[in-house]
């Protein structure tokens, strides 16, 4: 699958980001179930980006969450909520999230979780070093993916699309509705 359309079209997230499908939560349902009052709503990922940047702090992220294919997709600039233990872990009870991350110095991470069990995590720097209870299980598909010789972010979207079913495009980030909210990490 060709996903180079994400650092063509948006550079400034493509560059510092975490991207997170979440199934079994509206948007409103996780912001409720987080605790966290939302805030606007906003059409496309680049109203984000600015009000990431002001706000920003180790504790705390702007969300941008939005409904996909029956899944809700959580979109940071610079944040990493999605791959943030202590949140995700209590949320995916129930539910399944898939996650990836990555800063502007290539620190990078993929995460599954499911029914309150970190199911796989892995650097794609280093898609070899996969643990969890499914890292034996989808080595086929993290080759398949392409984590080998090709781009790791067009990698991380083939995995999470394999493991979800949902396939994230160009026109979800430019078109889709967005309800936004800052998560606070303790």
């Amino acid at each position: 699958m060709d996903y180079d359309w994400f650092s063509e079209r948006f550079p400034a997230l493509a560059d510092a980001y975490c991207l997170t499908l979440l199934r079994g939560l509206t948007p409103e349902g996780m912001f409720r179930e987080l605790g966290v009052e939302p805030g606007a709503r906003i059409v496309g990922v680049d109203g984000l980006l600015e009000p990431s940047y002001d706000t920003w702090s180790e504790r705390r992220f702007l969300v941008g969450a939005g409904q996909l294919e029956g899944w809700t997709l959580l979109v940071e600039y610079n944040g990493r909520l999605g791959i943030t233990d202590e949140v995700m872990l209590p949320l995916s009870r129930g539910r399944v999230i898939v996650s990836h991350f990555l800063t502007a110095d290539a620190l990078d991470h993929f995460c599954w979780y499911a029914d309150g069990v970190r199911r796989l995590h892995f650097e794609p720097l280093f898609p070899e070093r996969r643990d969890g209870p499914e890292a034996e299980r989808v080595g086929g598909w993290v080759r398949e993916a392409g984590f080998v010789g090709e781009s790791r972010v067009g990698a991380c979207f083939e995995l999470a699309r394999r493991i979800t079913g949902v396939r994230v495009t160009p026109d979800v980030f430019e078109e889709g509705v967005f309800l936004c909210g800052f998560v606070d990490v303790r």
